[in-house]
């Protein structure tokens, strides 16, 4: 069981449309956890934690990313916008992958608007816990999870086993990933537990 306060930030990964079903690179579950993950961050505002949400940024070209991915997640496109049902009123949004030579999967490669990075913003408001939810599993929240892990004893990171979805285009993919990140330290946890 772990106690949300004002020691931690609630970081939501690319809940965007085109990571949705029907999107250019929509996952199974990623619409079935938008419940979940609303019902955490209004926890996390109640209890004064942080809350942060990060969405791929993509310019129309992408030198190497869009040889290995469906283009995705322009922006300005409609496919680049948070998923209606997610809530993020109040939310600082950190987009990435913004520079056509890099990928921009980790969290902590985004920017916000006064074009703080991410590590800055959550130092900046006292942050010592990191719990991640969101898309994709093996790959973006994945990403966020182990540089976090990388930053030693400045956080303690959680990931939420169910509010997070899968691409799993290699079948145990997820599992694998959850595995990895477990290993290196990250705490896993279901939302029931959190309070």
């Amino acid at each position: 069981m772990i106690e949300l306060d004002r020691s931690f930030a609630i970081v939501t990964v690319d809940v965007q449309n085109d990571f949705c079903p029907g999107g250019a690179l929509g996952v199974a579950n990623g619409r079935k956890i938008i419940t979940k993950i609303n019902e955490v961050n209004a926890l996390a505002e109640e209890k004064g934690a942080l809350r942060v949400a990060t969405r791929d940024w993509h310019p129309q070209i992408m030198e190497e990313h869009f040889k290995i991915w469906p283009v995705h997640c322009v922006q300005g496109t409609p496919g680049a916008e948070f998923h209606p049902e997610l809530m993020t009123e109040g939310f600082e949004i950190f987009s990435k992958g913004m520079d056509p030579k890099e990928h921009g999967y980790s969290p902590f490669e985004g920017r916000n608007e006064q074009r703080q990075i991410l590590n800055e913003y959550l130092q900046q408001h006292g942050i010592e816990n990191i719990l991640f939810l969101g898309i994709a599993t093996e790959h973006c929240v994945k990403a966020g999870a182990m540089d976090a892990v990388a930053e030693g004893r400045r956080y303690q990171t959680f990931l939420t086993t169910d509010a997070i979805a899968a691409v799993n285009a290699t079948a145990g993919d997820e599992k694998r990933a959850l595995k990895d990140m477990q290993d290196a330290g990250v705490i896993l946890i279901e939302t029931r537990e959190i309070r």
